[in-house]
């Protein structure tokens, strides 16, 4: 049985409760009809628009634009493809197996298909109605703290993280932060993993060559070697000034991730489409954040 009202609608999808004949309750997202297409034609537009962008931003360019598109358009692909969300679900299930405090609802991948997904129905406090989570008893500090930690794991040590983590994809429930929708997943490699945490921990470090290498470590490698070392370390010395640090827990994440961006664009430096999904994620964060834990850098 399927309730008729939604539970929530967004543009791509939305979700009903219900209740599977063995009598578990569950949630199902229905993808809306024509999806595909028009992300499709949208994308066919960007990429015609790419092609003539050298024009426009020429030497001030600092992202490889077809990267760019072609993670979004990965990533749209998988948005419509219920199947990749129903097989992220498991994953991330897995990756917290071990993590009381941070969860997502289990799916039924014999039930789900392209265009449907069939997962536990979790019940909880939206995380944006801080008033009821203090009034339930939670600690709202406690949940910041948390979240940035789980975080910092999903990125740092899985290279599998939540690439939209905004209020409406997150409840608490029973104690536990369980993200409820796992449409947008980034994933970052090893070799990238790596070089980010060379990168973070060289600014703690207070080390400039370390910092460098980590850097032209993350960007594409095809323009690597047309890169001025000397004016990168000069760049990179205001750089340490401004964030470096002995403590990382002081670092502001997202202005220093805007900041080598910036870096990255003086010095021809492109980096990957990763990257843009990576800061967008990580501001989209510390948004939330500063409910939990105002003044404090996540």
């Amino acid at each position: 049985a399927i309730d008729d009202v939604p539970l929530g609608s967004a543009s791509v999808a939305q979700v009903h409760k219900a209740r599977l004949v063995t009598g578990e309750t569950v949630a199902v997202k229905l993808q809306r009809p024509g999806v595909q297409v028009v992300m499709a034609q949208d994308i066919d537009i960007i990429r015609s628009l790419v092609k003539h962008a050298d024009r426009v931003v020429g030497s001030e360019q600092f992202l490889d634009l077809e990267s760019v598109v072609e993670e979004l358009w990965q990533s749209f692909r998988e948005e419509t493809d219920f199947l990749v969300e129903a097989r992220s679900l498991d994953e991330f299930r897995r990756n917290n197996a071990d993590r009381a405090s941070v969860g997502c609802p289990k799916p039924y991948l014999g039930l789900c298909t392209q265009h449907v997904v069939v997962m536990e129905f979790v019940e909880g406090i939206p995380i944006s109605e801080t008033g009821r989570l203090s009034a339930a008893g939670y600690d709202l500090e406690e949940i910041g703290t948390k979240l940035c930690d789980n975080y910092a794991k999903q990125i740092l040590d899985d290279g599998f993280f939540h690439a939209d983590p905004h209020p409406g994809n997150l409840i608490v429930s029973g104690g536990k932060i369980v993200f409820i929708d796992l449409g947008i997943m980034g994933r970052l490699s090893a070799h990238d993993r790596s070089a980010l945490r060379d990168v973070v921990y060289a600014v703690g470090e207070r080390d400039t060559a370390r910092l460098m290498n980590g850097l032209l470590r993350f960007s594409v490698p095809s323009t690597g070697g047309g890169v001025d070392h000397a004016h990168l370390l000069e760049d990179l010395d205001l750089i340490m000034e401004n964030y470096g640090t002995a403590d990382l827990a002081e670092l502001d994440i997202s202005s220093f991730v805007n900041a080598i961006i910036s870096l990255a664009r003086r010095n021809g430096i492109e980096l990957p489409g990763s990257v843009t999904m990576l800061a967008r994620s990580l501001v989209t964060l510390e948004g939330l954040l500063d409910e939990f834990l105002p003044g404090v850098s996540m």
